[in-house]
């Protein structure tokens, strides 16, 4: 039963996942920060209280990164709840 819960959570993990990655990708090319033009997306995990939150923003090797543009996938352990954040709020998709 519990390997169950655990496929569940990780399924919906990677759906979050995915689906805030592609929102980055796309107000990253809006705003012009390309992988041509050496930006990357960074993932990098936290412990907070209640669970763990995956972040993602775009990084450069020499520039800096335009202030509040991440997406954040959390995972509330308490609760079994997977959530994503995305700052600044979604493009309209096309």
């Amino acid at each position: 039963m519990k390997q169950n819960r655990d496929e569940h959570l990780a399924d919906e993990f990677s759906k979050h996942r995915a689906g805030a990655y592609a929102h980055l990708q796309r107000e990253m090319d809006a705003l012009g920060l390309t992988s041509v033009e050496g930006w990357r997306i960074a993932e990098s995990t936290r412990d907070v209280v209640g669970g763990i939150e995956l972040v993602l923003r775009p990084i450069h090797r020499y520039l800096p990164a335009p202030a509040g543009l991440e997406c954040v996938v959390r995972i509330e352990t308490p609760l079994e709840i997977v959530e994503s954040e995305c700052h600044p709020t979604p493009l309209a998709t096309p």
